[in-house]
């Protein structure tokens, strides 16, 4: 009963992944989940400098449910759920924070979701020298 146990645990860790991304300035990284024949969650916290923002583009391809695929963006106390729908599902999400939560999850190697992440200068303003 203990073995079961450890191996239980063992693959709950392996099928939850957690990335740390900084994109510097007027930068893009990639976010492509680790996609298993099973339930797996990638999860990224994204920061950039202070003088920016994060624009994320990001789609879902298929027609399946949200149970079988999705991702999940929070910026702040804000959160937003994209799910595939009869057609290939995209999104573009201008968030004013320098820091931004993604989690993507996939229930198996079938279904394809992915974003990207870029760093944006904040334009200055008029009375800014």
């Amino acid at each position: 009963m203990k073995l079961l146990g450890v191996l239980i645990t063992i693959y709950c860790i392996a099928s939850t992944l957690a990335i740390d991304v900084n994109v510097p300035s007027n930068g893009m990284a990639d976010l492509n989940p680790v996609v298993n024949d099973g339930k797996s969650e990638t999860e990224w916290t994204i920061t950039t400098s202070a003088n920016c923002h994060i624009l994320l583009s990001c789609a879902v391809k298929g027609e399946e449910s949200c149970d079988d695929v999705s991702i999940v963006t929070k910026d702040g106390d804000k959160e937003r759920k994209l799910c595939p729908m009869a057609t290939n599902s995209f999104t573009v999400q201008d968030f004013i924070n320098e820091k931004v939560y993604v989690k993507i999850m996939t229930t198996g190697k079938d279904y394809k979701a992915s974003c990207k992440a870029y760093s944006i200068t904040n334009p200055k303003q008029p009375n800014q020298a």
